[in-house]
């Protein structure tokens, strides 16, 4: 299932003992774009710095 916040509750109201199972693309795919968010605020974070010191 697509890891789409309103997937997991439409899907819990309707179907109370469903078991949610998420497919290894999405979830891939979502600690992709974690990782690379960190990453990409942890660079951003140390040019700001290194500009200021210069």
């Amino acid at each position: 299932m697509d890891m789409n916040a309103s997937y997991n509750k439409l899907v819990t109201k309707h179907l109370p003992k469903a078991q949610i199972v998420y497919d290894r693309f999405h979830m891939q795919s979502q600690f992709g774009r974690d990782v690379l968010g960190i990453v990409r605020l942890d660079e951003t974070r140390r040019l700001q710095q290194q500009d200021q010191g210069c």
